[in-house]
């Protein structure tokens, strides 16, 4: 099953390349002109570095195709900010043909030291939606402590919480235990969900060290640099539960605390945020009533595809966004900024 989906992953990439090439995007992006794409990216960094031992489905790109993306972007995109956007919520103005806008999730380190600088190098901005108690903390995610577990683990099979009883005989089987494990755990609600998580490494027999994890988010002053060279900063909330996953007092809290937070840490208004996990399940009319409460003006979701203007002004709460891969290819890359959505 794994090698007939690679070889229909590479049949597909090799057909992007084609369309490419016969400037097939091209056409595609002017038929979605009026259209807003969102990027969405989590981590810029080498996924075959050794020293890389967390959770890889969010690295995004490496820093040598991150630079190549932007480089595409910056050519047949209009790049815009989340203020432009606000702008064309509210009326005040219209965003231009092809416009665009990056965006990083969770605000891990690598965004200060590999894309920041690429971003610069492009003259170009990212709205980054930081998790506040990662920020300048050793506190991994659970997602970057069960990929720890999975790698350090000489295990070949474990009494997992949650999932029972699993075996792997090859890197391929352990990784789809390991997603399995991580998926199944996000359906379960925000406290059950941390005790589990916490039983993880002793059930590979592995320890876990707080200094593992020293400096995988960036801390505040990385951030106010950022800040000071045009990157905007929004809220991803405190502590990343799935939203529909909590009490409405936490989810106010959630939303709240971490907005005054960003704001006191760079003396400039907060009305972004990005929902965790960002799936359709993931919110509901409940939270968004709260976020516009709060003083948001939108929200970033990880529904795949571009977001058509008139609907943009309509559900400024439910924008899409195009979840990018360290496993794409160029022509995929392309294919997915240009508005193709299901890609396998």
């Amino acid at each position: 099953m794994t090698n007939k989906r690679f070889r229909r992953r590479d049949l597909l990439d090799g057909t992007f390349q084609i369309l490419n090439q016969v400037r097939f995007f091209d056409c595609l992006r002017l038929v979605n002109q009026d259209n807003l794409t969102v990027l969405n990216y989590h981590r810029v960094t080498d996924p075959r570095d050794p020293r890389c031992d967390t959770f890889k489905p969010n690295i995004s790109a490496t820093p040598e195709m991150f630079d190549r993306q932007l480089a595409y972007m910056k050519n047949n995109f209009d790049m815009v900010t989340s203020r432009d956007i606000a702008a064309c919520i509210d009326g005040t103005t219209r965003l231009p043909s092809h416009a665009a806008i990056i965006t990083f999730d969770d605000g891990y380190a690598d965004n200060f030291v590999y894309a920041f600088p690429l971003l610069k190098k492009h003259g170009l901005s990212a709205l980054i939606f930081v998790t506040t108690d990662f920020v300048g903390k050793s506190k991994p995610s659970f997602w970057d402590v069960a990929a720890y577990s999975f790698a350090h683990t000489e295990k070949t099979s474990a009494v997992l919480p949650l999932t029972g009883e699993q075996h792997w005989s090859n890197e391929g089987e352990q990784y789809s235990v390991m997603m399995q494990w991580i998926e199944t755990l996000k359906t379960v609600d925000e406290n059950e969900k941390q005790a589990l998580a916490s039983q993880l490494p002793a059930a590979l027999d592995v320890d876990v060290a707080e200094e593992n994890f020293s400096h995988i988010f960036m801390n505040w002053d990385q951030v106010r640099v950022m800040a000071g060279d045009g990157i905007e900063f929004g809220s991803h909330t405190l502590t990343h539960p799935i939203m529909t996953r909590i009490p409405a007092e936490q989810v106010t809290r959630e939303l709240v605390d971490s907005k005054k937070l960003i704001e006191q840490e760079l003396g400039r208004p907060v009305d972004t945020f990005a929902y965790p996990n960002g799936g359709p399940e993931d919110f509901n009319p409940q939270i968004i009533g709260t976020l516009k409460d709060a003083g948001y003006k939108m929200a970033f979701t990880l529904m795949p595809g571009s977001n058509h203007y008139p609907a943009l002004r309509e559900n400024p709460f439910t924008i899409r966004r195009i979840f990018l891969s360290h496993t794409d290819s160029f022509p995929r890359f392309v294919a997915k900024a240009n508005g193709v959505r299901k890609i396998s």
